[in-house]
């Protein structure tokens, strides 16, 4: 299905008129005729099929317009008539139609595709057919994923694919039958292996450059971007009901085999990772169909174990969607939340399709929904998911700008996504559950929903601690390593645009294709974080009135901070005490920053790992990672902090059920609150702020 047909596009009809549908659960299916004669115009008739009823076995088409106009005719026969009306539709959908005919001209076969089985000029039926979505796809015999026409490339990688796996199949028949690729073992050695040895030895260089680089153009096409091709795979409930088809291609291979393949071939990470949450959506719900006794032996289980977690330890809930979701495409915003409406039925089903509707509305009662069924089940399980729920919520609110301007504060835009954000995310919950901090003293979250004025306010509680003051610092750059690391599949903004100084990908053949790399920026970047921090040590230390307060000194606090935002070295530290460590930040590295300056201290900073001090080269990433678009602050009692977005006069708390201090901003009407967002706070961090009384606690009310 095209994602991009459910949001402004439109199809430009030359005569063809749709009939209503009798029922809202019946759709359209296209029975396509078939040509031996591939230049043959195209020529289908539109059938009408009650969901509940089905009568017809169909294949659904999963593919992207890619911008193209509607400018491509096609014939709709009137059936019982000679009568033939004339419908538009884009190349890309001409093209699949074309590879998918039959070449008898006396067969047909049907297929469900929304660009025609929609009546696009229509906003209520579009509604329907939506809400329908769920129904049409699991109905489906076959999910086919159409990549466009393909290059000689692409042949040779598709070839490759199936003669692969047609000879694993001839000598591991019962495995393959009943497992996947990685637990498949041909003698000892697994499918992985088997088709790295195949690839290393099994062609010629040229042949083999060949195919990793039709593998390349698979897995970068722009279709696995869309926001509605997630939904259109994760409903087959199975990736080997997934067919992946290219045009040059002489046979099609599915999912399962296409992802093992690259996973195989020690692809560049963000390669698989392109397909990696169709992959897992399809078999999370390949696993949840299994019941019983059955589903505890199937081989799905060991990729898919229980509910919710992958074997890599992935969440895959609602959340973590909607957050994977926003590095997606989409040219209508309410389908980040359609686009997964079927898949998460318990979540999203009381949402009600209508693209009629205010696309804040929207997201404000997914978020609101998501928060309270949160809360039920963790009141039922005794669990603290409800707190992890709305600390995560509140890290993705926290967004500098929002797209969807009228969203209130504590509702992330689900439409759109910032690295800072993402990295301050995994700040937060990196505190969370490895450092077990804890500003509230884990205090289940008290939350509850006022919806007037009209917008939605969300009322937590918990007490103010103190408020910024008017010393902050510059805004750190984006972190200086990969932007990949910090959201790995996120759209990545101009200042992340690849530079020069180009870098190998290894695909299991050897060095085999240049990708631009990011070295200017990641050096630029680099350089800027530790020019803004070398400008903040010599700064605080000129602020006099903090010792005459007898607040802590400028540089323990500092060296406090940096040490508890980065988190413990790696085990290759030689550090294993974090007091020693805290002590060599606050007599070494700040003194040398401070004495040495930025310039002199940057080559330190890219050492690389292996090397001596590899600690340090370790904790600079993480203090790129953590720093990655905050800005240092000094409280109005003298405390150092570090958060998103800060201002002068913006109040820090601490809140029942967030894991870290929060940082609002008074209203117009001095009443109400904005969420700013989470920060660190020295002294917070642990529960010191918490009250044992909980009289001293008070509600804030955020819009």
């Amino acid at each position: 299905m095209s994602p991009q047909l459910l949001g402004s596009h439109q199809l430009t009809m030359s005569s063809y008129r749709y009939s209503e549908l009798t029922s809202p659960r019946c759709t359209r299916l296209i029975r396509l005729h078939g040509s031996p004669v591939p230049s043959d115009p195209l020529a289908f008739n539109l059938e009408e099929m009650l969901l509940d009823k089905p009568d017809k076995s169909y294949d659904a088409l999963s593919y992207t317009w890619g911008g193209q106009p509607c400018d491509r005719p096609v014939s709709v026969l009137t059936v019982g008539t000679a009568g033939t009306s004339e419908l538009m539709i884009t190349a890309n959908a001409e093209a699949a139609l074309r590879h998918l005919r039959d070449k008898d001209r006396k067969k047909a076969r049907y297929l469900w595709v929304d660009a025609i089985c929609i009546d696009q000029s229509s906003i209520p039926e579009r509604n329907v057919q939506v809400a329908n979505m769920g129904d049409i796809y699991r109905g489906a015999k076959r999910v086919l994923i159409w990549l466009g026409e393909g290059t000689a490339d692409t042949r040779a990688a598709f070839l490759a694919m199936a003669g692969w796996w047609r000879l694993l199949y001839t000598l591991h028949p019962r495995g393959l039958a009943h497992s996947f690729w990685t637990w498949v073992t041909v003698g000892e050695e697994s499918g992985r292996d088997f088709i790295q040895r195949r690839m290393g030895s099994g062609m010629t260089i040229d042949h083999g450059l060949q195919v990793a680089r039709g593998l390349d153009v698979l897995v970068s096409h722009s279709y696995w971007e869309r926001v509605w091709t997630l939904q259109e795979i994760g409903l087959s409930k199975d990736p080997e009901r997934c067919l992946v088809l290219c045009g040059a291609s002489t046979e099609p291979v599915n999912l399962l085999i296409l992802y093992e393949t690259v996973a195989a071939l020690h692809f560049n990470r963000n390669l698989l990772d392109r397909i990696s949450v169709h992959f897992n959506l399809a078999l999370r719900e390949a696993a949840l169909a299994v019941k019983g006794k059955e589903r505890r032996r199937n081989s799905k289980q060991k990729y898919y174990g229980k509910e919710g977690f992958l074997s890599n330890g992935k969440y895959l809930d609602i959340f973590s969607m909607l957050s994977e979701m926003r590095a997606k495409n989409a040219t209508e915003p309410r389908d980040y939340i359609y686009g997964l409406r079927e898949l998460f039925p318990e979540d999203l089903k009381l949402v009600a399709v209508s693209y009629e509707r205010p696309t804040a509305d929207i997201y404000r009662e997914v978020t609101q929904h998501i928060i309270e069924r949160k809360r039920r089940d963790s009141a039922v399980n005794d669990s603290d998911d409800d707190d992890k729920t709305l600390d995560g919520i509140l890290v993705h609110a926290s967004q500098e700008q929002k797209t969807v301007t009228d969203c209130p504060s504590w509702v992330p835009d689900w439409s759109s996504v910032s690295v800072p954000e993402a990295a301050r995310g995994q700040y937060t919950q990196y505190n969370k559950w490895v450092n077990r901090a804890s500003a509230c003293r884990r205090t289940k979250a008290r939350c509850q929903f006022r919806s007037h004025p009209p917008g939605g306010i969300l009322v937590l509680t918990g007490r103010e601690v103190t408020t910024v003051g008017a010393d902050i610092s510059a805004k750190f750059p984006p972190g200086v390593y990969p932007p990949s690391l910090a959201f790995e599949n996120a759209r990545r903004p101009e200042r992340y645009a690849q530079e020069s100084d180009d870098e190998f990908v290894d695909y299991g053949a050897g060095p085999v294709k240049k990708v631009p790399g990011r070295r200017e920026v990641v050096e630029r970047n680099g350089r800027e974080m530790l020019r803004i921090l070398e400008e903040w040590v010599v700064h605080i230390e000129t602020i006099t009135d903090l010792a005459r307060r007898g607040i802590r000194a400028p540089r323990e606090q500092m060296a406090r901070l940096l040490w508890e935002v980065t988190g413990p070295v790696v085990r290759d530290s030689s550090y294993t005490d974090s007091d020693t460590f805290e002590s060599d930040l606050r007599r070494r590295w700040l003194p040398e920053l401070k004495h040495r300056g930025a310039a002199a201290m940057y080559p330190e900073f890219l050492r690389e790992r292996g090397q001596s001090d590899s600690w340090l080269y370790v904790w600079h990433r993480n203090l790129a990672y953590a720093l990655d678009g905050q800005r240092l602050f000094v409280a109005a009692d003298g405390r150092l902090g570090l958060g998103l977005n800060v201002e002068q006069g913006d109040i820090v708390t601490v809140l029942a059920g967030c894991h870290s201090p929060v940082v609002l901003r008074k209203g117009v009407d001095g009443e109400r609150y904005r969420l700013v967002g989470h920060c660190f706070l020295i002294g917070a961090a642990y529960g010191e702020e918490w009250p044992d009384n909980e009289a001293l606690l008070r509600e804030f009310e955020i819009v």
